[in-house]
C-alpha cells in the first residue's frame, strides 16, 4: 500500500513571511525546499500532494483540505523561524501524538546543518509557539516544521549549501 504524504510550504504567494536582511523570502524558500523534499518521497516511490508546484504556494486554508487527505503522521508544512541574528535551531511543532515524528524530523535538519535542537528534543506543542493553536496542527493534523533561523546568516549560508541533503533527510525522516 503507497503512503500519501502532504508537503506544504509555509506562508503563501499573498504573505512572504520572514525576510533575511539580504532579501530573501521565507515562503520562496520554503516552496523550493517543499519541490525538493516532494521529488525525494516520489523517487522513493511513495505518493505526495503538495500546496502547489514551482513557487506557487497555496493559502493554509487550502493546505488544510489538500493535507486532510493523506496519511495520519506524514503531513508536514515548511517555515522558517526568524528572531534576532543570534537564534538558532530547529523546531517542529505539532500535537503530542505526533512528537516521535516531529522529533525525528526536527534531529534529521539538525544533523544534517549542525544546528542545536529546541524545546523537547526537537518538538513543541502546537501550542507553545508564537500563535496559539495552530491550524495546520489542529484541523489538518500535520506538524508545522521550522527548519532554522533566517535571522541568523550562519543558518542561512550552512542550508544553502545543503538544501538538497535537507530535503533528502526530511523526506526519509517523514516516511520513517
Amino acid at each position: 500500500m503507497s503512503i500519501k504524504c502532504y508537503v506544504g510550504s509555509g506562508h503563501s504567494n499573498t504573505d512572504s513571511g520572514a525576510v533575511s536582511s539580504g532579501g530573501l523570502q521565507e515562503a520562496k524558500l520554503m516552496a523550493k525546499l517543499r519541490n525538493l523534499v516532494a521529488e525525494h518521497i516520489t523517487a522513493s516511490g511513495e505518493e505526495v500532494v503538495t500546496d502547489g508546484t514551482g513557487e506557487v504556494n497555496l493559502s493554509l486554508g487550502k493546505s488544510i483540505d489538500l493535507a486532510k487527505n493523506c496519511n495520519q503522521g506524514r503531513r508536514i508544512e515548511l517555515y522558517l523561524n526568524s528572531g534576532s541574528t543570534q537564534a538558532k535551531g530547529v523546531e517542529c511543532l505539532s500535537l503530542p501524538d505526533q512528537k516521535q515524528r516531529a522529533q525525528a524530523i526536527a534531529k534529521a535538519i539538525a544533523d544534517t546543518i549542525n544546528i542545536p535542537l529546541r524545546g523537547d528534543s526537537g518538538w513543541k506543542s502546537d501550542t507553545e509557539g508564537q500563535h496559539p493553536r495552530l491550524g495546520f496542527c489542529r484541523q489538518g493534523g500535520g506538524i508545522v516544521v521550522e527548519c532554522f533561523f533566517l535571522s541568523n546568516s550562519n543558518e542561512l549560508a550552512t542550508y544553502k549549501t545543503k538544501e538538497n541533503e535537507v530535503a533528502k533527510a526530511i523526506a526519509t525522516a517523514l516516511l520513517s
